[in-house]
């Protein structure tokens, strides 16, 4: 997964920031689903990637001009869930891990996860009532067949 920051030049090539821990794949997929900053999505095949030091280029067929781009900026390039890599035992994708309700071990209910934040140490998991982190300590069971994260807040939380 990925983040359209900007245009890159006229011919239609956008930067991204990668959104995953193998920026390098994006080189190795024939088309991706955008997800416009107002929800809507649309596929689109890839043409071009350019992965550089610190930067990705990513250029999409039937977008050949700086204007056409511009209106991807804030979008997000999601891959195929059939085009991902397997993940081991106890291990999620961020896509699985939004929208599960989180309770704690004691029943009261912190809502939905909104967001996964990444950060140096591990990932938080956001909800409107609270940040958890995203270790086996806190976070005691995922069911994502049944929508549900039970967490184990410390006191201090």
């Amino acid at each position: 997964m990925a983040l359209v920051r900007s245009p890159h030049g006229l011919r239609g090539m956008v930067r991204v920031a990668p959104l995953t821990d193998d920026p390098g794949r994006l080189e190795r997929l024939g088309a991706v689903t955008l997800e416009l900053p107002g929800g809507e999505r649309r596929a689109a095949a890839v043409e071009k990637v350019q992965v550089g030091p610190d930067s990705i280029l990513l250029k999409l067929k039937g977008l050949d001009d700086r204007d056409a781009v511009e209106a991807l900026r804030g979008a997000y390039v999601l891959i195929p869930r059939s085009e991902a890599v397997k993940l081991p035992a106890g291990h999620y994708f961020a896509d699985d891990i939004v929208g599960l309700e989180v309770v704690t071990v004691s029943g009261e209910r912190l809502g939905p996860v909104r967001e996964v934040l990444r950060t140096g140490a591990n990932d938080v998991y956001a909800t409107d009532k609270a940040m958890i982190p995203a270790t086996r300590e806190v976070v005691r069971k995922i069911d994502i067949a049944a929508g549900v994260m039970v967490v184990d807040l410390p006191e201090e939380m």
